[in-house]
């Protein structure tokens, strides 16, 4: 199953929002500038508010997404090399 741009984003948003992250940083609601970005031959969901990432998701076959942790986060997308 292939998904649009749009419906992976729609995604991240609501594991965002089921999320741990929630709890701990507090609510943040994801902006418009939240997109599919592409590193390595890889996608990821970025999740941002005011130019802010709130979470990476990897997408995966299927049109799943998994969760990155900010310290498994490619260079491209703000990671430490």
């Amino acid at each position: 199953m292939q998904l649009d741009e749009t419906e992976l984003v729609k995604r991240a948003i609501t594991a965002y929002c089921r999320g741990r992250s929630v709890v701990r940083q507090g609510f943040q609601k994801p902006g418009e500038d939240s997109a599919i970005e592409k590193h390595d031959g890889k996608s990821y969901v970025v999740l941002r508010n005011a130019g802010r990432v709130l979470a990476v998701y990897r997408v995966l076959s299927g049109g799943r997404i998994r969760r990155i942790e900010f310290d498994e986060l490619p260079v491209g997308l703000g990671g430490i090399p």
